[in-house]
């Protein structure tokens, strides 16, 4: 998504952040899971509902870059 975030858009996507954080800690116990993005993604229910409203977070968890649903999806099909 191209366009800067609002202070509103910052917010929820640091919630989302947030709590996909928490879903890692939960299943894993080892911190971020490299790729839980993406399987989280894969999963869609609720994340799929919260991606398509504020986008979704692609690549480094130091510095997301967020791009709509759908196209994150093809991201993610092209990778291994």
């Amino acid at each position: 998504m191209p366009e800067q975030p609002t202070e509103d858009l910052a917010r929820q996507r640091a919630q989302l952040i947030e709590a996909m954080s928490g879903v890692s800690e939960e299943r894993w116990c080892a911190g971020w899971l490299h790729g839980l993005e993406q399987r989280l993604h894969a999963e869609g229910g609720i994340w799929e509902t919260i991606g398509r409203s504020i986008g979704w977070p692609v690549g480094d968890y130091e510095e997301w870059t967020w791009f709509p649903w759908d196209e994150a999806a093809q991201i993610f099909a092209g990778q291994p």
